[in-house]
């Protein structure tokens, strides 16, 4: 009766924590089926405990711990929020903590037995045993996925998480070796599974990192613009701090009647002129410097970059309207390069609307895109910058949309950007 009793608590403990645990990523489904599914979960481990403790036939018993894994599994992707990615973690952490609780107790038997696990087998010792090793799994799921949510908690410590996974994956495979011919097949199946899992979130990991390396990278762009664009600037008030100079001596050398020296000193001053020289202006002179800026690279490129820009006042920062404007040009241009020169052409619009102001970048691209008409980061982005752009626009409580459709050229599509954003203060014409 007493056994009994006990595999019924164990059951009814595990599933509660299960539940719990899972449950900081949000449930998506009503208390009612949460309900049948902690059930379900209660009555499966209650057959678990029965096959293990009157059965004890091994392929049964690895048959019932893999059905009862993929149960899980299966549950935990139906009834809670988040993505796949996320709920493998959790229950990865989740298994974890539950063997290694178990771990823990086995080992502080054996050291205090001096390895005779014949200890275990009095029901008294289990019981103790099996009640420390819930508390210690409490605990443990308390302060892993209740006081710290999850994703905060993997998402702040992942490298720190990925060391300790190899630490407990080297020792647990030690202990395994040690003691393998006086456990149970399943647990050496759920530690083996445990370990997979595991060692998935360290590969998740390298992902991760790589996606870092990326925003590194825009980052890198963006202040390798900014450079160009603060050396154009540096460049126009030379030229013009220069040219009461360069006129003077120009007026002496003709006085002195020395033309070819004044021609030469005049192609000279040209060529200066030739690199200050702006083809758009605009009452900001960062947008102008901007706008000049990637007209250079369109014609690089050999690209018609056309630019019409009626709003004075942004209502940001300059380098915040600078970084936005210069990463969906750039992204265009770098698409619409991949094309012959008679469609590469790219337009940039920023007209006024009744709330504020829109800024719409259009390209030919090769093919369609299909990155749909969101800006989450789990869908095809358009080059990068993307993620630059997309911050600075949700910092100015603005929205973004990005479409591809077909143009009647076939294999040319034409891609649209849209910034949607209410900060501006609109001129008022008389």
């Amino acid at each position: 009766m007493g056994w009994i009793l006990m595999d019924f608590m164990t059951a009814l403990i595990d599933s509660l924590l299960w539940f719990k645990s899972m449950s900081t990523l949000g449930c998506k489904k009503s208390q009612k089926k949460c309900g049948v599914v902690v059930l379900g979960l209660y009555l499966f481990i209650l057959v678990k405990c029965f096959v293990e403790t009157y059965i004890r036939i091994q392929l049964i018993n690895i048959s019932i711990s893999m059905m009862l894994l993929i149960y899980i599994v299966l549950t935990t992707i139906f009834i809670f929020q988040g993505s796949i990615s996320e709920k493998i973690i959790n229950i990865g952490f989740f298994f974890s903590l539950l063997l290694g609780s178990e771990l823990m107790v086995l080992s502080f038997v054996l050291f205090f037995t001096h390895g005779d696990l014949s200890v275990i087998n009095k029901f008294f010792v289990i019981c103790i045993c099996t009640v420390v090793a819930k508390l210690i799994e409490a605990s443990g799921c308390y302060f892993i996925f209740i006081r710290r949510k999850g994703r905060t908690l993997f998402g702040d410590n992942i490298a720190q998480i990925s060391l300790l996974t190899v630490i407990v994956s080297m020792l647990g495979n030690v202990f395994f070796k040690y003691v393998k011919d006086k456990i149970s097949a399943s647990a050496i199946l759920t530690f083996e599974l445990t370990q997979t899992i595991l060692l998935w979130y360290i590969l998740k990991t390298s992902s991760v990192l790589k996606r870092k390396d990326e925003q590194l990278f825009e980052l890198e762009k963006e202040v390798s613009s900014n450079e160009e664009r603060q050396k154009l600037l540096e460049n126009l008030a030379e030229f013009r701090h220069d040219y009461s100079v360069h006129s003077t001596i120009i007026k002496n050398m003709l006085y002195c009647k020395e033309y070819d020296k004044a021609t030469e000193y005049a192609e000279l001053i040209y060529k200066d002129v030739e690199k200050t020289k702006l083809s758009y202006t605009h009452s900001n002179i960062a947008i102008t410097i901007l706008i000049n800026q990637l007209q250079q690279k369109a014609q690089e490129y050999g690209i018609i970059l056309s630019a019409a820009i009626q709003v004075d006042d942004f209502g940001m920062k300059d380098n915040d309207i600078c970084s936005i404007l210069h990463n969906i040009v750039t992204n265009a241009l770098e698409a619409a390069a991949k094309l012959p020169k008679e469609n590469g052409i790219v337009t940039l619009l920023v007209i006024y609307t009744e709330t504020g102001y829109e800024i719409s970048c259009f390209n030919h691209c090769v093919g369609i895109v299909s990155f749909g008409n969101t800006t989450k980061k789990d869908k095809m982005l358009h080059g990068f910058g993307v993620g630059i752009v997309e911050k600075l626009v949700k910092k100015y409580n603005g929205t973004m949309k990005m479409e591809c459709k077909e143009t009647s050229c076939k294999g040319v599509g034409l891609v649209t950007v849209s910034i949607y954003l209410s900060c501006a203060k609109r001129k008022v014409l008389y």
